[in-house]
């Protein structure tokens, strides 16, 4: 999905920067802060704890999800209570 993207960037203008896009499933969150970085990790409170540290290390500012189903709920709570 990102790859597509990430290979037609020459198409749309940059909007804004500092901004990741993440996958939701069921037991992984899938996040891409840029072109070479893209992190798996897990749906368990430590793997969202690891994904907020991961979008700060890169000074991400505003997140974009895919998610279908109630999956996104965990996530969004703690991407809440972080201000993104």
């Amino acid at each position: 999905f990102f790859k597509f993207f990430i290979m037609k960037k020459e198409s749309f203008p940059i909007l804004k920067t500092k901004v990741a896009g993440i996958d939701i499933g069921s037991t992984h969150y899938h996040v891409c802060v840029s072109d070479e970085d893209v992190k798996e990790f897990t749906t368990y409170t430590s793997g969202c704890k690891a994904l907020i540290d991961h979008l700060n290390l890169h000074d991400i500012s505003t997140v974009v999800i895919e998610s279908t189903g109630v999956y996104s709920e965990v996530l969004l709570d703690y991407l809440l209570k972080e201000k993104f």
